[in-house]
């Protein structure tokens, strides 16, 4: 028979596991934060350098004129192409049962565990899933499928098998 642990111990056991939780995420906030200081270094830097630059051209620019512009979003790590094929694979695997998105997507990161790292690399990474898989869809590659009972995740198919055979 086990012994029993007491209420006060069980709390101080709680309140332990809790506050180690809590360190944890401190600790890669301020990860996080820290390459966030580098990232926004190098663009000073990056800045810096363009200012001399339009300052040596003949044409006088006022630097405080040009207006902030967002670029894209930056692609994921993968090769042209790369993402397509892990999709197509992991389908494939499952033997013509609908596969749902967020499976799909734990399985890319397992092949590709580099994308994963982050939390903008996840954000990221769903959404270049999400994307890739409308394309394929419009395509007719593959076939959306409605979520299960009690789910909101879509499944995937795929729709003729010989015509994915023409993409790999």
């Amino acid at each position: 028979m086990a012994a029993r642990i007491p209420p006060s111990l069980a709390w101080l056991i709680d309140k332990r596991s809790r506050l180690g939780a809590e360190l944890q995420k401190a600790r890669e906030a301020v990860d996080r934060a820290k390459h966030l200081i580098h990232e926004l270094e190098a663009l000073e830097l990056d800045l810096a350098a363009l200012d001399r630059t339009l300052a040596m051209h003949e044409i006088v620019i006022d630097k405080d004129l040009i207006e902030p512009r967002l670029s894209q979003p930056r692609r994921i790590g993968l090769k042209h192409g790369e993402l397509t094929h892990a999709l197509l694979a992991i389908i494939r695997e499952h033997d013509g049962e609908p596969v749902p998105m967020m499976l799909l997507i734990e399985e890319v990161a397992k092949r590709h565990p580099h994308l994963w790292g982050r939390l903008e690399a996840k954000h990221q990474l769903r959404e270049s899933v999400r994307y890739r898989l409308k394309g394929l869809a419009q395509k007719k590659v593959l076939q959306r499928h409605p979520p299960l009972e009690g789910s909101t995740d879509r499944r995937w198919s795929i729709c003729d098998e010989s015509f994915v055979d023409d993409l790999a």
